[in-house]
């Protein structure tokens, strides 16, 4: 079975919470560390991310809706990690004022896990760190 893991952001609180949503989106069930049970909280819809299955370069696991950041030679580029629907995939696209906008399934490379992401860095996501899309 696939390891379902995901984060949202809690109503009240707005903290991240990590855990499985419910069927209606209205909740995350997360593990409640301090007491070791699991607790359903309320959360914004609208942050729920799914964990890709992939890690950057410091092993921090890669979310959906999540910022990188790209640095390898003289390439230092931002994006965003998206949902390609026509693919039904995870990939991402530059974040840019250009007009060109593509978005690249992370499975484009078959060398992805062994050279692209060794250069890439979670540095944020679309609902903390908006200041990058514009």
């Amino acid at each position: 079975m696939a390891n379902l893991d995901y984060k949202a952001k809690k109503k009240t609180t707005g903290e991240w919470l990590f855990g499985v949503p419910t069927f209606d989106s209205k909740y995350i069930y997360a593990e409640d560390f301090d007491i070791d049970i699991i607790e359903n909280y309320e959360i914004e819809p609208d942050t729920i991310s799914q964990f890709t299955g992939l890690k950057d370069k410091k092993c921090t696991k890669i979310y959906h809706n999540e910022i990188f950041r790209f640095k390898k030679g003289n390439k230092d580029l931002i994006y965003l990690v998206v949902w390609i629907e026509e693919k039904a995939c995870f990939g991402y696209k530059l974040i840019s004022k250009s007009k060109y906008i593509y978005e690249f399934p992370f499975t484009f490379y078959d060398e992805i896990q062994e050279d692209f992401l060794n250069y890439c860095e979670v540095i944020g996501n679309k609902f903390d760190n908006s200041e990058y899309l514009n």
